[in-house]
């Protein structure tokens, strides 16, 4: 009977163990890191990498005139890119993840810090610092799938913005306070932007810090990036874009970046020594 019993313990327990838990993400707290670089070795290569995907890459929208540069020193690595004249598509300077591979049925999370974002603020420009997961490689072309949250600067207001969203959401400008503590030129505020796509939950998420305060956060869906179908994430990371400034150039230090998934040891999966205890305790309850 005790067997009986122990047998039946035993095969719960692994059963529990093979089975990941795969429930929707809705906080970065439910996520475990798998991806972090820092830049304050001087290079773009990862402290934590436990899915082997490498050391970041430079990329740009690959636009002839707009001059994307990257600036690693200090420990932060600047992205600058212009808009040249007579150009109305986009143009874009970054550093990307990949390849990586966020297919349905996974969950992503990332997070990046930045400070000093420098641009235009006349009336008609736009131009905007972004977190973002898309379909493609390092190269940033306009026809890649894309989805991303954007602290997006309009002329003389800042916002947070939602690429790739089901359903935009109502644009909601920050309060001028907070436009001055990110623009300012001489003590810039450290702001972070936060983003969720979660493909078991069929939800996304973004969000604004300034340090540890919460800004600004939403819920929302994808339009393609869904729980049951969509093309795969291959490419994640942070970039500057300008859409509207002919002319200008747009530039933001980049000081950190982590990405975020349903962790190898927090699937589910019990550490082999928990269930070895766990089961020595019911035996021994059991006799």
């Amino acid at each position: 009977m005790r067997q009986f019993a122990f047998g039946r313990i035993t095969a719960a327990l692994l059963l529990l163990a093979a089975c990941p838990n795969k429930s929707g993400a809705t906080s970065i707290a439910d996520l475990s890191l798998i991806y972090h670089v820092s830049f304050d070795d001087g290079t773009l290569n990862p402290d934590v990498d436990t899915r082997a995907i490498g050391a970041m890459t430079l990329g740009s929208s690959e636009t002839s005139g707009a001059n994307p540069t990257w600036v690693l020193e200090d420990g932060g690595l600047t992205l600058g890119v212009t808009q040249p004249v007579g150009t109305t598509a986009p143009v874009s300077s970054g550093v990307f993840a990949t390849p990586v591979d966020f297919g349905p049925g996974s969950i992503l999370g990332m997070r990046a810090t930045f400070t000093a974002p420098s641009g235009p603020h006349s009336a008609g420009s736009i131009w905007a610092v972004s977190l973002g997961a898309r379909t493609g490689d390092e190269s940033d072309l306009a026809g890649e799938t894309r989805a991303g949250a954007t602290l997006q600067s309009r002329g003389n207001v800042a916002r947070l913005n939602v690429v790739g969203a089901s359903v935009p959401p109502t644009p909601v400008n920050l309060a001028p306070a907070a436009f001055d503590a990110l623009y300012s030129i001489t003590n810039p505020n450290v702001f972070t932007l936060e983003l969720i796509v979660d493909r078991v939950g069929g939800v996304g998420y973004e969000a604004l810090y300034f340090g540890q305060t919460n800004v600004f956060s939403r819920s929302f869906t994808y339009a393609a990036f869904l729980p049951d179908g969509g093309p795969s994430i291959t490419s994640i990371g942070p970039s500057i874009a300008i859409s509207t400034a002919p002319g200008q150039t747009a530039s933001v230090r980049l000081l950190d970046f982590q990405v975020f998934s349903v962790g190898e040891s927090s699937e589910g999966i019990l550490p082999i020594g928990v269930i070895f205890l766990f089961l020595i305790g019911r035996w021994r309850r059991a006799r």
